[in-house]
């Protein structure tokens, strides 16, 4: 799936879409591609001499992705655990995988540079 089908799924336009390609889902679960271009415009003021991509677009990306397996506009309702372990920079490129948690009605999800994890949450939505 590509960028402007992952976008009307999930009804987010740039700037405000950052999947770019879907590479694996299934019923349980999805890995997809979001790049990041020093072109966004949230590194003009995060942070300036060291953009940064935020927090709070990072969980954005793994709810799309969760949108995108779930093929359902969500509201999200909780993060839990939520844990940034490394710096999002320009040119850097995310994995993003998501899996329905066994446990709950949660998704468990992560945001991996190369092997690296970047980003690690559980996600509850209405």
């Amino acid at each position: 799936m590509n960028a402007a089908a992952i976008s009307q799924l999930t009804g987010k336009s740039a700037p405000l879409s950052f999947l770019d390609e879907v590479e694996a889902s299934d019923e349980q679960s999805l890995t997809a591609k979001a790049s990041v271009s020093m072109n966004e415009n949230f590194f003009q003021g995060h942070f300036p001499g060291n953009p940064v991509m935020p927090g709070v677009l990072i969980i954005e990306s793994l709810v799309q992705a969760v949108e995108v397996l779930t093929h359902k506009h969500l509201k999200l309702q909780q993060v839990k655990k939520a844990r940034f372990h490394k710096m999002v920079k320009p040119g850097d490129q995310l994995t993003i995988k998501v899996n329905r948690s066994q446990k709950d009605d949660g998704f468990e999800a992560q945001a991996l540079l190369g092997e690296e994890l970047a980003c690690s949450a559980k996600l509850y939505f209405f």
